[in-house]
């Protein structure tokens, strides 16, 4: 059975039938309606993120760090994590309709009307296109995150 934890704003974990635990806009640490911190995340399998916005990026950066775990992004989003040393090997970069697997879980991102911006660490700003997806993590199962 597939399961959904909501971490507030519009931080998500999905638990597969199989045990693969994958966050979307993982905005955590500093959300005030968030029940958990992200370290208290021992296993995370992907991370799929939105868009730059502080609310969205959240925790991306720390927990693919600890973890290792796969990001599937936008371009600003892989430029800003690769600038702060995740491996680009770590990254999947997709736009809408450019369906991804990634660890075994399809991705569907799809049109999203919102704007992504975000300050580098060189203090130059990154822009891209904003994505909501639909993300397939059990047969039958489609979740839609906006």
């Amino acid at each position: 059975m597939t399961r959904f934890r909501f971490f507030g704003v519009a931080a998500y974990e999905i638990i597969t039938s199989v045990g693969k635990h994958i966050l979307v806009d993982p905005f955590i640490d500093e959300n005030p309606g968030s029940p958990i911190k992200s370290d208290e995340l021992k296993q995370v399998d992907l991370i799929i993120v939105s868009h730059a916005a502080v609310d969205h990026l959240g925790d991306t950066e720390a927990i693919a760090r600890r973890t290792g775990a796969p990001v599937i992004c936008g371009g600003e989003v892989k430029a800003y994590l690769v600038a702060k040393g995740i491996s680009g090997t770590q990254i999947r970069a997709t736009t809408w309709g450019m369906a991804v697997e990634v660890a075994g879980i399809k991705v569907q991102p799809v049109e999203c009307h919102h704007w992504s911006q975000i300050k580098m660490p060189d203090g130059t700003f990154a822009s891209g296109v904003p994505m909501a997806f639909v993300i397939y993590p059990d047969p039958g199962v489609r979740f839609y995150h906006y």
